[in-house]
């Protein structure tokens, strides 16, 4: 609750007025509940909606966003704060050049005494794709390509937009990753997307769950929660019938929340903990999945993850049960997957500057005949 109110006020306090700010309490214990209607009773604008349960932040946002009524929908998590001519600014983008989706600069604030080399690398996130993009490219860009980030609270999106997307996800918690699951389902039925650097949202980091650098493997269970998020997308295309169309999309997805989830294990799990830490880890992604990542992307700690799935694999103690052998083979299977890794991106490349090449072109045209009569 410390941060509510600066977080209201800032919203209350926009230079363009004609906004509904509707907030959700999610069951709170802490006076939120009484401080929001306090607001609410002063300000019309402000609408309560309240859990009766605590249900996290997925299922808030999902009744916020269908309750709503605006031409466009903004977010705010409790702990941010807009600048004062943000909603004005966005208006004003808009009229000039309506969009589904219309994302703005960042403001990171460093609460917490935040090493600056992360938050220079957040902001670079952060950043906007400064274009337009139509259709399919807009998932593709922020997925595949990471050409965008997947933040939910610094984009504006169609009204409309928004309530077929939200009213199409699950009624469900999401422990972890829920940006992950709402940015891929608009991101999915949207059709226009702009970016413009201008820093309209300020996002406090440090002051919530992001911006601490150590965690303890209980703690690390929440971020192996990002496999619900990874499994309800799936689950969301299948639904649409597109799987099929967007499996390469989806996959691309799914290993970078993987790769983050072992980023965090590295970084801010320590090494008393890490054991223990994967073994969560097994928990909530499929073990095949994750030897196949370590294999490729991490080979130096294959003999952790056996060490987590079978018990104590090290060295010295597969020699003494004369599994030296495979402790080497192992070794050897990163070694091969990288390679193959390597190779496969060779022949991409090649491919790549043989298609653009005139040869290539010529040929093409000069079968164009032959490939229209066998429907090609």
């Amino acid at each position: 609750m410390p941060y509510l109110e600066s977080c209201l006020g800032s919203l209350l306090d926009q230079t363009f007025d004609d906004i509904e700010v509707i907030c959700v309490d999610d069951c709170s214990t802490d006076g939120s509940l009484e401080a929001l209607e306090a607001f609410s009773q002063r300000d019309s604008r402000v609408r309560v909606l309240r859990q009766p349960e605590n249900r996290g932040s997925a299922r808030a946002r999902r009744r916020g966003v269908l309750a709503s009524c605006g031409e466009y929908v903004l977010f705010s998590d409790q702990d941010d704060s807009y600048g004062r001519e943000a909603c004005e600014v966005v208006r004003q983008l808009l009229a000039e050049r309506p969009v589904d989706i219309l994302q703005y600069g960042t403001l990171v604030v460093n609460e917490g005494g935040v090493e600056q080399g992360e938050i220079a690398g957040l902001e670079s996130w952060l950043e906007p794709y400064e274009g337009i993009l139509l259709g399919r490219s807009i998932l593709d860009e922020c997925f595949v390509n990471l050409t965008f980030g997947y933040s939910i609270w610094n984009k504006a999106y169609r009204g409309e937009l928004a309530r077929r997307a939200f009213s199409s996800m699950e009624d469900v918690s999401v422990p972890l990753g829920e940006d992950n699951y709402e940015s891929f389902v608009l991101f999915y039925f949207a059709e226009t997307y702009r970016g413009v650097s201008r820093p309209l949202y300020r996002y406090h980091y440090g002051r919530g769950y992001t911006g601490h650098v150590r965690q303890t493997a209980d703690s690390f269970r929440r971020t192996c929660g990002l496999s619900v998020a990874a499994d309800l997308m799936k689950s969301f295309l299948i639904s649409e019938g597109s799987f099929d169309e967007y499996e390469e999309t989806y996959g691309a997805a799914r290993r970078h929340m993987l790769r983050y989830t072992f980023d965090r294990w590295a970084v801010e799990v320590p090494d008393s903990d890490k054991i223990e830490a994967l073994r969560y880890l097994l928990e909530s992604w499929p073990y095949v999945e994750v030897l196949e990542h370590v294999a490729e992307d991490r080979p130096r700690d294959l003999v952790g993850l056996l060490n987590a799935r079978f018990g104590s694999c090290d060295a010295e103690v597969l020699s003494a049960a004369n599994g030296q052998e495979l402790f080497d083979l192992m070794l050897e299977l990163g070694e091969l997957s990288r390679a193959c890794k390597e190779k496969d991106d060779r022949i991409a490349a090649r491919r790549q500057d043989f298609e653009g090449s005139r040869a290539y072109r010529v040929g093409r045209m000069l079968t164009s005949p032959l490939r229209r009569i066998r429907g090609e």
